[in-house]
């Protein structure tokens, strides 16, 4: 994604003025850009006040010969900067600068946008993105909030499009219904685990996977934990099919999944316990593109690798979680994943807000520490290894934080 900002961030963040633009040749001047940009960091970037010199080029009204040369971005991207541009001479003064930013994050994450309502109301929605980032850092100074690709969707759309959990009252009476006895209980002491243990640096962790706009995080959470179990005990790395629990557990009333409209984990996990699961390759995900049409079930794929059982954590015991974590593997989990839209790194401290929860998301539990005096989880994340860290993020740990000590499975190899 970084296509377009190689051209325009960096030429209008650093010395490249309007006259500059004349004097070099479009050659040059895109080599110079390129390198110049490879010394910057785009979130740095939207902190810095050199922002300013993007009016050069604006002044210079050479803003569409000039997106028309760009090398590597698609065509519908390049409508979204010059819609843009247009939409930006209607503005105010004052919002002349959080336009700027805008437009850099249009570059980065190659936005589409079909027309100038579209660009004014996505602006609007940004322009509410950057106060709710420095309420959320005032909030929580620990963690760092920044620009990502969710910045031009309200928090409802955010949930709407890209988390997926259902069936929360199924799971609540189902947690009801277990013996306290038959829940998974570490017997260890506390005292025997170490005070950190992360998974991905004891060859536990599979690769950062993206769910798209498909509402199917129920699923990518639960392949991730089988891919873990299979990496821990064979020290094989697999990227399974996601796609193919989403399909094969679609409306089918005993998994309580329904595609890109959510789901539920142990679904997923009931289904390959009874059939396994094949590779990614064998059955790719397209779910997460276009209209999030779900595919039919296939039949005749050679499953990769299976587990053997799956069993429910006790909840609101996150010392028992954390002896799991170690002596089992990365854990299955749900969150209220409304704080953590625009999470960057650190560890994210959230208040529960005034509602209440609300878990919407699922995500993979992958180890635990502790930072000078401040006790954390470790995220694995399915938007990418281009959000948050890498595609992870650190929460705040014996406080419940997001809701995360509620729901809890582990699988077995």
């Amino acid at each position: 994604m970084r296509s377009l900002s190689c051209f325009i961030l960096v030429t209008l963040l650093t010395t490249v003025s309007s006259s500059l633009l004349d004097k070099l040749g479009k050659a040059q001047l895109s080599e110079l850009v390129k390198t110049e940009f490879e010394k910057k960091d785009l979130d740095d970037i939207f902190d810095k006040e050199a922002f300013d010199k993007f009016e050069e080029l604006f002044k210079d009204n050479k803003t569409h010969e000039f997106i028309d040369n760009l090398k590597g971005l698609s065509d519908k991207a390049k409508k979204s900067l010059k819609l843009s541009t247009e939409f930006r001479q209607k503005l105010k003064p004052d919002d002349s600068k959080n336009f700027n930013k805008f437009f850099g994050f249009i570059a980065k994450f190659e936005k589409e946008y079909h027309n100038d309502t579209h660009v004014s109301e996505s602006f609007k929605k940004f322009q509410s993105t950057l106060k709710r980032i420095e309420e959320r850092q005032k909030e929580s100074p620990k963690a760092k909030f920044g620009v990502n690709q969710f910045s031009d969707l309200t928090p409802e759309e955010f949930i709407a499009k890209h988390t997926g959990i259902n069936g929360v009252e199924h799971l609540k009476q189902l947690h009801g219904n277990i013996n306290s006895s038959k829940l998974l209980r570490s017997k260890r002491d506390t005292t025997q685990i170490p005070c950190n243990f992360d998974w991905r640096e004891n060859n536990g962790v599979t690769p950062v996977q993206n769910q798209g706009g498909c509402g199917c995080c129920y699923a990518f959470s639960a392949v991730g934990v089988i891919e873990s179990q299979h990496l821990i005990h064979t020290g094989q790395t697999l990227h399974l099919s996601e796609e193919q629990v989403i399909a094969c557990t679609n409306n089918v009333s005993k998994y309580h999944n329904h595609g890109c409209n959510g789901g539920t984990a142990p679904g997923v996990l009931d289904y390959v316990i009874e059939n396994g699961i094949t590779l990614a390759d064998n059955f790719k995900f397209t779910s997460g593109d276009g209209d999030h049409t779900v595919p039919a079930c296939p039949s005749g794929k050679p499953y990769a690798t299976k587990i053997t059982k799956e069993e429910f954590l006790p909840s609101n015991d996150e010392d028992n979680l954390a002896k799991v974590v170690y002596e089992v593997g990365p854990i299955a989990t749900y969150i209220d994943a409304g704080g953590i839209q625009d999470y960057k790194s650190g560890i994210l401290d959230v208040a529960e807000p005034s509602g209440g929860w609300s878990i919407n998301h699922g995500v993979v539990i992958v180890g635990y520490g502790e930072e000078n005096g401040t006790k954390y989880w470790i995220f694995k994340n399915s938007w990418g290894p281009g959000w948050g860290d890498q595609g992870f993020f650190k929460v705040k740990r014996g406080v419940n934080s997001l809701d995360m000590a509620q729901f809890n499975w582990a699988a077995y190899f």
